[in-house]
């Protein structure tokens, strides 16, 4: 689960909501080293058993950084994601 993928700021919320671009390519090259698959919520809903290796990325409330920094990364990477926008 994301919030941000931004460089934190200076107060206590933006250092625990937020990961790096740099952070969050980490991420996604790790998953993709490592074997996995990503799907969306709705693609998970509907399984009857998880395969091993699966993985679900989320991002709370749709922040426009979602659409700068993440998706960016997210589709170099082929991976899906799931967006809670409020």
């Amino acid at each position: 689960m994301y919030h941000y993928i931004r460089d934190a700021g200076n107060s206590y919320a933006d250092h625990i909501l937020s990961t790096s671009p740099e952070i969050f390519e980490q991420h996604l090259q790790w998953l993709n080293e490592n074997g996995y698959t990503s799907y969306t919520m709705n693609e998970l809903t509907g399984m009857k058993a998880v395969p091993e290796k699966s993985v679900v990325l989320t991002f709370d409330d749709g922040y426009e950084d979602f659409y700068t920094a993440a998706l960016p990364l997210l589709e170099k990477y082929n991976i899906k994601a799931t967006v809670g926008v409020i």
